[in-house]
């Protein structure tokens, strides 16, 4: 080997090092970012559910513009990193000007609420002040995939998908170690400010790897970055298996996002309400999705490389992570997934158990389902960089914007509807679809496509009647961890806002008494001094009140309604607002109408669907006296 071969090898391999450590450096910025805007945002629409799907669907809906239009613009440019450094300088600059930006906001949408009285003109407020937020900086992100993969792909077509997958499964991981580290450690212990100068720090660590990148590789010889195009035998994409990938994207998307969801509601079963369950779930999938792509990229080049096989590799993943989609949860319930004893554990070191175990759970899912994006890109080979690039940017916009899809219908359509049972068979089952597809279908003979739906139908149906209910399950695990002598499960209800569970527990010391749980954490109990603590709650505030005058009062989440009924029950008292993040309170006031009055009933009471700090900004009504 001559000098100037070695001297372009070891350029080519700063090259690569400097691009993958640049990208994810940008994934772990993107995540730190968006975990603090969430928290900044939250204390701008609110903390419901409805707000943090609609801070999540701005997000995800902005990354898939954003790398749709890249495709678009960086296939038809000379290949370049520079492009990517300027968007992640853009980045950064927004990342450091977001408080000064978010305070705007703040401000404005606390003077145009006072204007706005319905709640359809409060949503499409809410709306706007997301997209304001986030819509901009979410697409810049989304675009730096095709800028990267444009400005730094070779141009052989197995070498430029490979790395193409490489790359996002880097990206993923940065994604990962920023979100866990954001979210668990910057924000607790420095605070806002602190975590978006650390966030803005990264974008310039990617923007400096990324020059310093594009200058190594205009330096490398053209015969060692180049394949001639003789040497290149690879067959070129067919119409029907780019849009079979892409509706398969879309669809693997959906089923992450809205699995992701899922796992969320149960991991409070391992997990209590000490914390943020969300932000390890998210930890979790983006870590196991980027795992998957290092491996799924791998696999597949192996096999494309000795084996006939390849082609079906996508097919056979989808089946087995329809497989485990479904057989997680019911782990999780199971004896062995969350025992009783994990509830009673005291200090850091089952604290640390819990969260790692947890998140070896979240990964296994992910693992399976992460690789199937980056196989998708290898499986389209085209010669020319231009098209490769806009059609995998394509790609990860379809697969972000099933996400996008996954994550705003599943708690407020799918769960309620079809309950948690239902939107497990529908995702296992849109995975076997995929995966049946991919294997019996190349011929496209009718026989062929019946076979798929004869074979997916069977499966629903044989997963319907066969699997355990899964609403019984949730109960009894929860009845256990009460550590009771008897348990009687009078409601499970699978809402928007959360699972509702109310017992009739037997404790060991003869006590019976009523319980009742959201997502697995206790919030009231017919307890003696559970009672009583809720009762005086109520009572005392507006004993305190001085003023003679009938009292208008807000009390701030329902619970049993104990607190509520003792409000009701002064006559001083001419109206009772109370705002509660659970939409799902009447059949929940019905079962403890002994403690609690009938209050929900009560022609002086009325109910809001919020969050308590929110409809204080947004309310144009005034209060004697406010109980939290």
């Amino acid at each position: 080997m001559t000098s100037d071969a070695k001297t372009s090898n070891i350029q080519s391999f700063i090259f690569i090092i400097l691009i993958y450590f640049a990208f994810f450096a940008s994934g772990a910025s993107a995540l730190s970012a968006e975990v603090t805007w969430n928290r900044m945002l939250i204390t701008v629409v609110g903390n419901s559910m409805s707000a943090t799907s609609m801070i999540i669907v701005v997000f995800m809906g902005g990354l898939g513009l954003g790398s749709y239009a890249g495709g678009k613009v960086f296939s038809k440019r000379q290949p370049s990193l520079i492009p990517y450094v300027l968007l992640e300088i853009a980045i950064g600059v927004y990342i450091l000007l977001s408080p000064f930006l978010f305070e705007w906001l703040s401000h404005a949408f606390s003077l145009l609420s006072e204007i706005i009285s319905h709640r359809a003109g409060l949503t499409l407020l809410r709306i706007v002040v997301s997209l304001s937020a986030l819509f901009l900086p979410a697409f810049l992100m989304g675009a730096t995939f095709p800028a990267m993969i444009s400005g730094a792909a070779p141009d052989s077509p197995d070498k430029r998908t490979a790395r193409t997958g490489f790359l996002y499964s880097i990206n993923t991981v940065g994604a990962a170690a920023g979100c866990f580290v954001a979210g668990y450690y910057l924000l607790y212990e420095f605070g806002v400010q602190s975590t978006l100068i650390f966030a803005f720090g990264l974008n310039i660590i990617a923007s400096i790897c990324a020059f310093t990148a594009n200058t190594v590789n205009k330096s490398i010889s053209p015969e060692v970055t180049t394949t001639p195009p003789s040497q290149v035998g690879l067959p070129i994409a067919d119409t029907q298996l780019r849009r079979f990938l892409g509706t398969a994207t879309f669809g693997i998307g959906f089923v992450a996002l809205a699995y992701e969801v899922l796992l969320t509601r149960l991991g409070i079963l391992y997990l209590g309400n000490v914390a943020s369950v969300f932000a390890l779930v998210l930890a979790g999938f983006l870590l196991g999705t980027g795992i998957s792509a290092v491996l799924g990229t791998w696999i597949y080049g192996i096999l494309h490389r000795n084996t006939k096989y390849s082609k079906n590799l996508f097919g056979f993943i989808s089946l087995a992570a329809g497989a485990v989609v479904i057989s997680i949860p019911y782990f999780l319930l199971t004896r062995e997934g969350v025992t009783a004893d994990m509830f009673t554990r005291s200090g850091t070191s089952a604290a640390l158990f819990s969260y790692y175990s947890f998140l070896g759970i979240i990964i296994a899912p992910t693992i399976l389902i992460g690789a199937l994006l980056p196989i998708a890109i290898r499986m389209i080979q085209l010669e020319g960089r231009g098209e490769a690039t806009k059609i995998a940017a394509s790609l990860y916009a379809l697969n972000t914007t099933g996400g996008l899809l996954g994550a705003g219908v599943a708690n407020y359509f799918l769960i309620p509807i079809m309950g948690l049972q239902g939107v497990l068979i529908l995702l296992a089952s849109i995975c076997a679809s995929i995966g049946v597809i991919n294997i019996l279908v190349p011929g496209k003979s009718l026989q062929r496509w019946l076979a798929v739906a004869f074979s997916v139908v069977t499966l629903a149906l044989v997963l319907a009647f066969l699997t355990p209910d899964i609403k019984s399950m949730y109960a009894e695990k929860i009845g256990e961890s009460l550590l009771a002598q008897s348990v009687d499960v009078l409601l499970v209800h699978e809402g928007q806002a959360a699972n509702v569970v109310v017992l009739d527990v037997s404790s060991p010391r003869k006590e019976v008494y009523r319980d009742m749980l959201l997502n697995g954490v206790e919030e009231a109990s017919t307890r003696f001094w559970h009672t009583q603590l809720f009762k005086l709650l109520g009572t005392l505030p507006v004993m305190a009140d001085e003023s003679d005058e009938s009292k208008d009062v807000l009390v701030i989440a329902f619970g049993a309604g104990i607190t509520s009924g003792s409000v009701l029950a002064s006559n001083d008292v001419s109206s009772l607002d109370v705002v509660d993040l659970n939409p799902d309170i009447e059949g929940i006031n019905d079962l403890f109408t002994d403690v609690n009055g009938d209050v929900f009933h009560k022609p002086r009471f009325r109910f809001h669907n919020d969050d308590g700090r929110n409809y204080l900004v947004t309310t144009n009504r005034q209060y004697n006296v406010i109980i939290s």
